[in-house]
């Protein structure tokens, strides 16, 4: 018992005298997205014109409201975050209305100090925060007056029991201190404008509640694509979490591969899908994929054992074999996953698995052209898609391609990204399904 309470008081000191959680403003920088596709040319000089002058100590108050709120309560609420920074803007006297506020993101994104997920999550927000500030609830009608004064007919209604519990949550929450109320907002899709009324008119809820309520729903909040919080969430816990892993690779800055737009006709980068489909075990989990599959391309030996009985039969393969067997087992591996409960309703592709692996700094950018350099070895210079459409069937034939340790990233990412970005080309000029492998001797 002794023993239990001297642990325990050990345990209570440790965390009082830790020190206090911090927000890593580098974290922000971007280094990911060789292209912004959030404003343009035209728009990022007149917000150079208007608003250059504060934009530095506008980006310092944002560093310390984001300390300041990790430490006291974490960055869990998207108003929180954007109404501790404003508050920090009033303490420091800079401008903090609407559009100062939006040029500064444009300068903070143009000079590299954000990226474009944190430059349309914060502008979202600010927008939103303009929008509740005017909001006005609408007049009651008459056909929702009539099915509000039936729904509080049946008072022991459970569905309307379970709705006030829901209710009670709001409390507290106002247009001008709206606190975490859109992330709970968020959470019950039941929240409509009938049951609005009823709660207020039951008095569940306080008239201010109630226009809150109402203008998240004017807003859309629930149709966000990427909430700040939970972007900030996930990028702490993963960018660049494998950094330095290959002592070979330099970090030689953004990429294109995740600032490209994922579908046709489509807002969508790769970069962007991967913050709004999955969170941040998922993207880890993604990542060590690929980890895996380096690990076993970079084995000093690698062997198909045959076991009968108490006989076994070792057969080396060759390196290419060795790189093919990885790659089978990259694949078994990302299907599996597809069909577990961790994936269940967000399945992922070999574009998400390096785009998660870029954003955990596992891959560089410089990894790609280096497949545009192998193939420049033996083949005069032709453009890119030829270039790469010729290693892969090199690499799917007998082509003996092979790096030095630590890791064979360049080959590794070869296997991956062409396979997976160009062969489904190749495969559809030639009227083909799947991405099944041709003719290939391991040995």
């Amino acid at each position: 018992m002794r023993a239990g309470l001297i642990l325990g008081l050990l345990i209570g000191w440790y965390f009082f005298i830790s020190p206090a959680k911090a927000f890593e403003i580098s974290k922000l920088k971007n280094t990911k997205e060789a292209v912004t596709h959030a404003f343009s040319k035209s728009h990022e000089a007149a917000a150079l014109a208007r608003g250059g002058k504060d934009a530095d100590a506008q980006f310092r108050a944002l560093g310390v409201s984001l300390n300041r709120l990790e430490a006291e309560k974490g960055l869990n609420c998207d108003f929180e975050i954007f109404d501790s920074f404003i508050n920090e803007l009033q303490k420091m006297q800079l401008p903090f209305d609407e559009e100062s506020l939006s040029d500064a993101f444009v300068i903070w994104r143009s000079r590299g100090w954000i990226d474009d997920l944190f430059y349309e999550a914060m502008l979202e927000v600010s927008q939103a925060r303009a929008r509740l500030v005017q909001f006005r609830t609408a007049r009651v009608r008459r056909r929702e007056q009539t099915e509000v004064d039936r729904l509080r007919s049946m008072p022991d209604d459970p569905a309307q029991l379970a709705l006030k519990s829901i209710y009670l949550r709001f409390q507290g929450s106002s247009l001008s201190a709206p606190g975490c109320a859109r992330e709970r907002y968020f959470k019950h899709p039941e929240i409509s404008r009938i049951s609005n009324l009823l709660a207020h008119q039951s008095g569940w809820i306080k008239s201010e509640v109630l226009d809150l309520l109402e203008g998240f729903g004017s807003i859309g909040v629930t149709e966000w694509e990427i909430s700040l919080a939970s972007y900030l969430k996930v990028l702490t816990q993963v960018k660049d979490r494998s950094k330095g892993l290959d002592p070979g690779t330099s970090d030689l800055g953004p990429n294109e591969f995740s600032s490209s737009f994922r579908y046709r006709n489509s807002n969508f980068t790769y970069r962007k899908t991967l913050y709004s489909r999955f969170d941040a075990i998922q993207i880890i989990m993604m990542s060590d994929l690929l980890k895996k599959s380096f690990e076993r391309m970079d084995a000093t030996r690698a062997d198909l054992v045959f076991t009968r009985g108490n006989q076994s039969e070792v057969i080396p393969l060759s390196p290419m074999g060795q790189y093919y067997f990885a790659r089978k087992l990259l694949k078994k591996s990302i299907d599996d996953l597809n069909r577990s409960s961790l994936f269940a309703g967000s399945s992922f592709t070999y574009e998400d698995v390096v785009t998660a692996s870029l954003e955990t700094g596992l891959i560089q950018s410089n990894l790609i052209s280096e497949v545009l350099k192998i193939d420049d070895l033996w083949n005069p210079a032709v453009n890119s898609w030829s270039k790469l459409s010729r290693f892969l069937l090199q690499v799917s034939g007998s082509a003996n391609v092979l790096v030095p340790p630590p890791f064979n990233l360049i080959s590794a990412l070869a296997l991956v990204v062409v396979e997976g970005v160009v062969a489904r080309r190749i495969h559809q000029r030639n009227g083909n399904a799947g991405t099944g492998d041709s003719t290939y001797d391991p040995f």
